[in-house]
This record gives structure tokens, sequence and C-alpha cells, in this order.
């Protein structure tokens, strides 16, 4: 058995060409070595690395120079082999009893619990792989120059000499008042109090860290008025992305270098997980040069209501993140790994029709967002220098990868007319229909080609800037109604390098699986069965533990939450099951089936496979859903499945193979970022110009944060690098910060983010076996009180009496 080089690295190999895989694996921090000890081809002075004047060129690695002091022994049995194993061409030549690898992988052997060495600490055992990467070829660099990670940046500000002066905690005098700056603004104190606190005696604001600037610019539309001032308050979305790429936080969860995933070294089956295992990744890590890289950019955005019943007022935020973040990670809202950039602006045009006042509003969000773009669209272009975490400058581009968003916010940036799908070229009365076989399981997809194509003809035949005079833009609605636009015709992707609807739209599993479920699957299930009947196979079910029970029912509910839709879906099944014919049956059942497997956290081509065999399942017995009054409206039966939600089902198995598993890109995390990035500031402003208060309240709470992260570390005299190994437990997967922070500041309180969730192991009258392995929970109530017989008459348990 052979051990890493690293003395910190808890991996154990079989071979030396094991060892050699895995220090040029740019995932693990081993990989240094793997510089020391390699010649580089392309370096004539380097090739004979056995002379003594080769090994004084590597005494300039003063950083590693104790650590060879200390295990000079162990580098000498290790590395010197492997350094041998450098001049063979052919691996196969010194591996006389061992079995040829698959050159293809890097990750060729699964990692053995290795032997403790002799007068040596006890390594922890390494974490079990069970899947095998092969990284791109190209892979990304970095420039000669240093860089500094955000942290770092911060402490080499102005500010510095007062955080090494014996106080982190400047402009705050300790850390007691800094503790009561932080509580008051978690608290539910207005903006105004904050503010006015702050400046009693200094302004504390100025002093600290600087984060992206928020701006705002009022402008006209011409030749229109609205009934308030058009205001966008944004701030440049490239020092936003900026900051989330040195994050120290991401640092074992951003990743630099595509990959293919596979469950075996031998194997040809990919897996679909992240985003940088999928095709989107690779294909456009091989048309970068060589050594620069990419951040796959995510937008979302989406209205939301600030008040019920009353004003009717709303904002629509614009949030971006990067794709590279582990989904684990970029899914959770309390790691921030999407931040705000802009509040877009909502305004009424006056003295227009219907028909108008939606192109304008249509042409207004477009236009607000190529100027808030602008900048990532020439970086995606020309490559921006950007610090990764561990203060490496490489040069990055920055693609739009993903775009998540509802389906009327989907037409919206698609440039489409409500009659048409987003994705593809299909129209509404195609929406419930078997796609052709000829066209892979879907309809032709609506490229960007296309959509620019039709653009170019709906302007050439009718003037999109007519002089204003009473119903000016009819004939030109008339026109993009013709050909199925909304009326822009500058969209905001256009020149934002290969961007395109068909592919960053994505599949919203919140509202096309979930609210598809409750909207349309739940619904007819109502007709058909009755809402009291369904209610009652509801309330009839076995309370069980991890399953909601629904003892009043469903049919009356007026508000669901995305969790109840979950909840339901789990029993829906098993409710109908004998109530409805099994045509209707192997409809429903078939849905059920393709919402569950679209939620994979893995795919692969069997998964695929199975949904499209749902799929088809559904509209081999759809007609029986009909038959049976299922499609019931206000104006009678409907006969026809034209269901928007229904035609974006057929997306999913393309963009799985392009993006990853669709999951994460639900907008579940939008949503809950709507809270704290939206709602809770609106309720700490005065409700007068609260978007300008809202954007001053994000810029103390992003602030604050970092200050808190920077002095955490700082009064610890801890390193601003975020040194966590890659391979450790899947906790870090998860809450990258926690347990960051957990490892180098064992002894400080740290607060966390996760809920508790009680077993029934914790309740003190549950009777628990001897080796605590199963435990028995009875019900102190009946959920039923009935007599024997009646019991045995309704469930028709003929020996239930016999039986007692």
């Amino acid at each position: 058995m052979l051990l890493c080089p690293n003395l910190n690295c808890n991996l154990q190999f079989l071979d030396d060409l094991s060892v050699v895989h895995h220090l040029s694996d740019p995932e693990f921090k081993c990989g240094y070595l793997y510089e020391i000890v390699t010649p580089n081809p392309q370096d004539p002075q380097t090739e004979d690395i056995d002379s003594d004047e080769e090994y004084e060129e590597y005494e300039e690695y003063e950083e590693y120079e104790e650590w060879f002091a200390d295990g000079g022994l162990y580098i000498f049995l290790i590395v010197a082999p492997l350094l041998m194993l450098l001049h063979f061409p052919d691996p196969v030549d010194i591996l006389e009893d061992q079995e040829a690898l698959d050159p293809f992988s890097i990750d060729t052997l699964k990692p053995h619990a290795p032997e403790a060495p002799a007068e040596s600490v006890p390594r922890d055992p390494p974490v079990q792989t069970s899947s095998y990467k092969h990284y791109h070829p190209n892979r990304a660099g970095s420039l000669p120059k240093p860089g500094l990670n955000l942290l770092q940046a911060l402490e080499n500000n102005k500010y510095a000499n007062h955080h090494n002066s014996g106080n982190p905690h400047y402009p705050f005098a300790n850390q007691t008042e800094w503790e009561l700056v932080k509580w008051m603004t978690d608290a539910s104190l207005t903006q105004q109090q904050v503010d006015a606190f702050l400046r009693l005696s200094y302004c504390l604001l100025t002093a600290l860290p600087t984060v992206p600037k928020w701006q705002h610019q009022t402008f006209t539309y011409p030749g229109y008025k609205t009934k308030s001032p058009i205001t966008i308050f944004w701030r440049n979305p490239l020092d936003v992305v900026k900051d989330l790429y040195s994050n120290p936080i991401f640092t074992p969860c951003l990743k630099h270098n595509p990959y293919r995933l596979y469950p075996s070294p031998d194997s040809s089956d990919q897996m679909f997980t992240e985003f940088m295992s999928r095709d989107f990744a690779w294909e456009y890590q091989s048309k970068l040069p060589q050594g620069h890289s990419f951040v796959g950019i995510i937008l979302a955005s989406d209205k939301t209501p600030l008040t019920i019943g009353t004003e009717n007022r709303e904002m629509h935020p614009l949030l971006i993140s990067v794709a590279n973040i582990d989904a684990g990670v970029r899914m959770k809202a309390t790691l921030c790994s999407f931040a705000l950039i802009a509040y877009l602006p909502i305004v009424k045009f006056t003295d227009v029709t219907d028909h108008e006042q939606s192109i304008l509003k249509a042409c207004l969000f477009h236009l607000c967002l190529d100027k808030i773009l602008k900048l990532l669209k020439v970086a995606e272009k020309t490559g921006e220098q950007m610090a990764d975490s561990q203060g490496r400058v490489c040069i990055v581009h920055t693609p739009l990868a993903v775009y998540i968003a509802d389906y009327p916010e989907q037409q919206l940036v698609s440039c489409v007319a409500r009659n048409q799908s987003p994705v593809s070229t299909a129209k509404l009365k195609q929406f419930g229909d078997r796609p052709p076989d000829q066209f892979g399981g879907m309809f032709p997809l609506r490229t960007c080609d296309i959509t620019l194509s039709v653009i170019a003809k709906a302007t050439a035949t009718s003037n999109p800037y007519p002089n204003k005079t009473e119903h000016a833009l009819k004939p030109f609605w008339k026109t993009c109604k013709s050909y199925g636009l909304n009326g822009v015709i500058q969209p905001f992707w256009m020149g934002w390098g290969s961007a395109c609807p068909s592919i960053f739209l994505t599949h919203d599993p919140l509202h096309g699986l979930h609210k598809f479920f409750w909207d349309h699957i739940m619904k007819w299930a109502i007709n058909i069965l009755t809402g009291p009947e369904l209610d009652a196979c509801l309330k009839v079910l076995q309370p069980c533990v991890g399953v909601r029970h629904w003892a009043n029912g469903v049919s009356k509910l007026k508000q669901v939450t995305g969790r109840e839709y979950r909840e339901l879906e789990k029993v829906f099944v098993a409710v109908i099951n004998g109530a409805v014919n099994s045509g209707v049956m192997c409809a429903l059942r078939a849905l059920l089936d393709f919402i569950f497997q679209a939620q994979n956290l893995i795919f692969y081509d069997e998964t695929i496979e199975a949904l499209s065999a749902a799929l088809s399942e559904f509209h081999n017995n759809k007609q029986a859903i009909v038959d049976a009054g299922g499609r019931h409206g206000t104006r009678g039966i409907i006969r026809h499945f034209h269901i928007p939600k229904l035609e974006m089902l057929h997306i999913i198995m393309r963009s799985a193979r392009l993006l990853g598993a669709p999951y994460q890109w639900t907008s579940d995390i939008t949503e809950r970022c709507h809270i704290t990035h939206v709602k809770t500031p609106y309720r700490m402003s005065n409700r007068r110009n609260f978007h300008e208060q809202c954007a001053c309240f994000m810029d103390h709470v992003e602030k604050l944060n970092l200050f808190g992260l920077f002095i955490a570390l700082k009064r610890n005299n801890t390193s601003l690098l975020n040194e966590m190994e890659v391979e450790t437990s899947t906790v870090a997967d998860h809450y990258p910060e926690q347990t960051w922070l957990s490892q180098v500041l064992p002894h400080e309180q740290q607060v966390s983010n996760r809920r508790c969730h009680k077993t029934l192991f914790d309740k003190e009258k549950g009777l628990i076996s001897i080796d605590e392995m199963i435990v028995i929970s009875l019900n102190l109530r009946p959920h039923r009180q009935a007599f024997i017989d009646a019991i045995s008459n309704d469930y028709s348990l003929v020996d239930l009496h016999p039986a007692l």
C-alpha cells in the first residue's frame, strides 16, 4: 500500500499510478506536490531531475521546506518511485502484477482505509467514493501574478492598521459594540432608527467592508407617460460574481473544471448530476482558449406582492448566482449564494390600450436587463481576470447558463406571446399532443436564431417606433400576434455569446411539477370522485410517521404551499386506487411516476427512458380522464389537454442532459429569497420610496455579514483561506461556512441554521428495544372511536371479531 505524499491527506493507494492520478486531480489540495515533483515537458532544463542543480530550483518553495524536513524519509520512500514512474511513457512497463487502469479516469481507485503509520498520529478513515470523474483536458489555469480572495482584500484595505493593531472589530470599539450593532440590524428596528444610532458619535458605515455599490437611474420612455417615474435600482453584476467567485466559504464546493461522471472506471454510462458534469459545461470549456475557465451565470426574477388587499404594491427583484457552486450549497438560502443585483421598475403607462401596455412593459423589462447585464456580456466574450477563493488570478468567462422563472416570466424572457411555448415551436393547441417521433420526444426547439429572424420579419412588416398617436402600436401589435411575439425587438440575451432561451430556460419543479399536480391532477380526481368522496378516502388513511395525515380532507383548501403539494403526492395513488377505472388510474399514475422520477438527484440513461415511457403512457390513456368527467370547466366538459405546464414536461429530458438534474433549478430558493431580499427590507422601511430604502438595508446587511465572518477569523489569528479538504464529510458539502468555522474556531459557539428534527426516539413514552435499534410509539388517543362490529363492516374485516 502507498500513501499520498501529503501528510495531511488520508488516502491510500494500491500502486504508483494511482498516486500520480490522485496528485493530478485539480479538485484536491495535493495537486501542488504534482507540480513540484513532475518535470515540465516543455522546459528542456527539467528533463533530468536527478542532478543536484535541478533540486536547487525547488528550494524556492519555502512554504514546503518544513514539510520536507519533517517527512524526509517518507518523501524518499513515496516520491522516489513516483519520479521514476514519470520517466516511463507506458505505465504498464513497471506494473508487473497490477491490472492496467482505465486511462480516462482520474479517480481510478476507491480509497482504502489506511493502516496507522508507525510512530505517527492515526488518521481518520477516508470517505468512500462511488463514482469516477473524467476531467476536461482543457484545465482551468491561473496567471502568475498574486491575487486576494474576498476576505484577504478586506484585510488589506485602508483600515488594515486598525485591524492589525489589536482591534479587529474596528470601526467598533470592541466586540460588545459590534454585537450590539449586529443585533440592531437583525432586530425589528426601522432603517431610520438603525442609521440614527450608527451616526451618534461617528460614521460607522463608511468604515465597513466595501461591497458592490448600489446605484439608480430615472429615465423616460420616449413618447409615453407613466403614472410614476421609471426608476431602476441595480449594482454591477460582474462585481457581484467576483465576490461569489472569491468567497472562501465556497472553496470546497465551487468547481473550476468540467467533468464526466461515471459509476465505475470501466463504465460508459454517464451520470447526470451537477451542472459541471453535463454537456453545456463540457462543450463551453472546449471552446475556450487553453487555461481559461468560466462561471455559469444563473439569473432569477419574479414579481412578488408586498401588500395584501391594499395598494397592490409589488416588487420585481433580479437575483444572480453561479452554477459552478454545488447544488446542495446553492439551494441553501442561508448561505447567500443567490445575490440581489436589481429591483426592476413596475410602472403603468397612461393613455394606452391594453395591448400597447403589454408591449411597452415587455420592452421596458428587456431594456432594463440589457443595461444591467451589459458588463457580463463583455466578460463572456473577452474574459475577465478574477481572483478565486485561494487567491489565484484566473481568466474567467461569464456565459448565461440558466434563467429560473415561472411560466409567464419565461414567455416574457423568450419574447413570445401567451399562446406560444417559450422553448419550442409548439402552439397552444399543440400543448396536450404527443410530440411527433421524428422530433425526439418534443416539438422543434425555438432557438435564438429562429426568434431573432421572426422579430426581423415583424419589424420589416410593421414599424415598431411609430409617431405617438392614438392606437399607434395597434398595427405592430397585430403583426406580432400573427408571428407569435410579445412585441420585444431587442432581447437582453441578444449578443450574450451563444445564449439561447431554448437552453437557459429550464423546467421549474415547483410550478411545473408540484403546482401542476395541484392545479390539474388533483382537480381531475376531485371532478371524478367528487370532493367529499376524495376527502373521505384521505381521512381513513392510517396516520403514519413521516407522512401527513389529512384529517379534514383537501377539497375545500384555498391556499396550499409547496410542502403540502409534496405531501399529497405521496399518498395520491393509494387514495384513488379502486375509486377510478383502470384507464384513469394508468394516466394519473403515469404522471405521478413522472413527477417522482423527475426529482431524482442523479439521472441515468435509464431515468430518461423511464420519463419518456411515463409520458407515453399518459398520452395513451389520457382520453379516459375526459370520458370519466375529469376535464370539466365552468362551461362544461373540456375535451382537450391544452395545458402549458403539460407541454413543458417534455423538455426535462433534454435539459437534464445539458444542465444536470432538474431539481437544482427549482424556484423554491428564489421564492425564499423574496422574504429575505424583498419583504423583510420593505417591512423595515417607512413605505415611502421603499425601493431606495430596501437597497440601503440590503447593503448594510451584506456589509455586516461579511464583516462578521472577517472578525471571527481575525480575532483568533486564523487564516483567511479556507483550507478544508474537499474529501471531508458530506456535511461540508451542504453547510460549508459552518463546517469551516467549526474546524478553525472549535472553541467559539457557532449558530446553526439547521432545524433539529425530532424522532420517535426523543419521546419519553416511546418503548425502545434493548439494542436501541427499534422504537414503538402508541397513540394515547385513538384517531377513531367505534364499535368492533362497525369497524368490521366499514373495512370488510369479517374475521376481526373472531380474532379478538
